[in-house]
């Protein structure tokens, strides 16, 4: 069987052994994903994060839906985790981070300008462990004004600048057991306040069009009250550094004319919303804004100077030809374990939704 955890909302990766950067795809011992909250938040929940937990799957133990919609995640206690656990399967130790993962999450090693001392525990709600598997990102910070276009963003008080992510995935396992269930495999998920052993809703042939075959499939956002209006700054990524032990400096960049044109742009843009904002989350961390999404517009349907040529695509995360569940008569194959290998580039999506930008850290 197979599982996949997908991450929406303020989150803190955080691999083993960690290596400064790590510029480079390659495997890693384990990932932690840390959850994370302002304790000291000034105005929620308009600025505090709650980390909530779907499902998709079933019981093991009774055979039963195991569906969880946002239910509120407990707050760890310093030195609890939740670990995550594919049993039975075989697969290989080490979680492998893809391209995707690299170029999109930002490093705060190489992002901030001074130097952590450590994980503030009081800002963590949360923290999930994985030790195999493959991680890599999927929706892109956007801006929903001429259709779901990815934007390009900055960092204030940096030259850092490109595309980010607003969405992590890890997926592990394989379809070895895709015909029926396996009383030895299952998704093992171990927490304060969560212990659950999972099968796939769906075995066997594709029967449920809301569902992935031999799939668990699990959803973990970490997001602040929806606002009533989309703002092109995502402020709260200021927390993420806070969280991760870097020391904020308001001297860094308020005064710089790279902070002046952003302050200008938002009042234009809404200057009650600014205002709140800014006094709610002060300053003193880098966080991440949009630079022209008119400029990242998308080229509109055209007629082109002869047919469009088709060229092979790169591999889409997950199942290659030949694995899972055949049609027509075809055997199910379980063929190679997710984990210890590239994913490809990922396909560009958007976050169209009126919350806070909210993209993810990594060290």
């Amino acid at each position: 069987m197979r599982a996949r955890f997908i991450f929406q909302g303020l989150t803190l990766f955080i691999p083993q052994p960690l290596s400064r950067g790590m510029a480079k795809a390659g495997m890693v011992e384990s990932l932690t994903a840390y959850l994370i909250s302002d304790p000291n938040a000034k105005m929620p929940p308009l600025h505090q994060h709650t980390p909530r937990i779907s499902i998709d799957g079933r019981d093991k133990n009774n055979g039963n839906s195991a569906s969880i919609w946002k239910q509120k995640i407990q707050r760890h206690k310093p030195g609890e985790s939740t670990t995550v656990q594919l049993a039975g399967q075989g697969t290989a130790a080490g979680v492998f981070l893809d391209s995707s993962f690299i170029d999109y999450v930002p490093c705060l090693k190489e992002l901030h300008w001074a130097q952590s001392t450590g994980i503030k525990d009081d800002f963590v709600v949360a923290k999930i462990v994985f030790t195999n598997g493959v991680c890599y990102t999927r929706n892109f910070i956007g801006w929903n004004w001429h259709g779901n276009t990815p934007a390009r963003i900055a960092y204030m008080g940096t030259n850092w600048q490109g595309y980010g992510a607003n969405e992590v995935v890890i997926e592990m396992g394989d379809d070895s057991d895709s015909d029926g269930d396996d009383d030895n495999k299952f998704l093992s998920i171990d927490g304060p306040g969560m212990k659950q052993n999972l099968w796939p809703r769906v075995k066997g042939r594709p029967s449920d069009e809301d569902s992935e075959p031999n799939t668990v499939e699990v959803l973990f956002t970490n997001l602040p009250a929806r606002r009533v209006r989309a703002v092109p700054h995502g402020l709260h990524f200021e927390i993420t550094c806070t969280a991760a032990g870097y020391p904020p400096n308001q001297d860094q960049y308020v005064n710089t004319q790279q902070y002046t044109d952003f302050v200008q742009v938002m009042l234009d843009y809404d200057k009650d919303a600014w205002n709140e904002d800014v006094a709610m989350m002060g300053h003193g961390q880098p966080f991440p804004y949009l630079i022209n999404p008119r400029g990242d517009r998308l080229d509109a349907l055209d007629l082109g100077t002869g047919p469009g040529r088709a060229f092979l695509p790169p591999p889409t995360p997950g199942r290659r030809a030949g694995e899972g569940w055949m049609p027509m008569g075809g055997m199910s194959t379980g063929g190679m374990p997710i984990g210890g290998m590239p994913t490809g580039e990922m396909p560009m999506g958007d976050d169209p939704d009126n919350y806070l930008i909210c993209p993810h850290g990594r060290e």
